[in-house]
């Protein structure tokens, strides 16, 4: 969830600033629902092991579903990277919408 508070806080910000980001989003967010292993399952094979391991979307349903179900998680690695990847983005989101906040009111 931190991840995706803080891409939202982000976009959000920026979408006040550019209004094309807002017309952007939804399209990413279809394509990454599409991509995300939600769906359907992909084959374990290492290419696509690959790719899965960089799409978050991916990587965090997979490894909860797993771990709901087996009891352990299926790819600790990237669960670990992308979980600080994620702590580290909401805070830097925070800071920039603290950085950013006195610019977007005087903007609305």
């Amino acid at each position: 969830m931190l991840l995706w508070i803080g891409v939202g806080t982000i976009s959000g910000v920026f979408s006040v600033a550019v209004h094309d980001v807002a017309k952007l989003v939804p399209i990413l967010l279809q394509y990454g629902f599409f991509l995300s292993l939600v769906l359907f399952p992909l084959p374990e094979t290492p290419t696509l092991s690959m790719l899965m391991a960089a799409n978050p979307f991916a990587v965090f349903i997979d490894n909860i579903r797993h771990l709901l179900m087996v009891g352990s998680l299926k790819h600790p690695a990237p669960f670990c990277v992308w979980s600080l990847i994620a702590v580290a983005t909401f805070l830097w989101a925070v800071r920039f919408f603290h950085a950013a906040e006195a610019k977007i009111s005087a903007h609305l």
